[in-house]
């Protein structure tokens, strides 16, 4: 399980846990619904469907980000994820976190950002090759084209 852990200028923070499909024990996520949202002014940063676990498969999540002292930093723990924000569609905020990393949030003028799990994989590993067979790890749910060529790099038909 990730944690998305966001935190304002003044030290409010909130928390927000992000799960894939594959740990999802529930089909129930009502389960996870957090209280309403708080009067104007006062800090909070939740996910659009108002609850604090999220599953973060194929589909973009949003965090809506209200009353903060910006600057925000948006912390990610565990979880390997495009953050964007949807003021500008990506243009002040696009930013790529492997893992563990931060992003700093300036302009006060974005409070709505949009974390997309990456679908790619972390490493790359070709296996040992003899004659044509080839072996290779990637996505489930991923595109790849098999290009065969001769010693010199001459493509041939595959």
């Amino acid at each position: 399980m990730g944690q998305i852990i966001v935190s304002d200028a003044s030290g409010e923070q909130n928390t927000l846990y992000v799960i894939s499909h594959s740990q999802l024990t529930t089909n129930n996520l009502q389960l996870f619904d957090l209280p309403p949202v708080p009067p104007s002014g006062i800090f909070d940063a939740l996910s659009v469907h108002k609850r604090n676990v999220e599953v973060l498969g194929t589909e973009a999540r949003r965090i809506v980000i209200s009353g903060a002292s910006y600057p925000v930093e948006v912390h990610l723990e565990g979880v390997e994820a495009r953050i964007t924000d949807l003021a500008t569609n990506g243009k002040i905020v696009d930013e790529i976190v492997h893992g563990n990393g931060v992003v700093k949030i300036t302009n006060a003028a974005i409070g709505l950002i949009e974390i997309q799990s990456l679908d790619i994989p972390v490493t790359y590993e070709l296996f040992q090759n003899y004659r044509i067979r080839l072996t290779h790890q990637r996505p489930s749910n991923s595109v790849a084209a098999k290009l065969t060529g001769d010693a010199i790099g001459v493509q041939s038909a595959g």
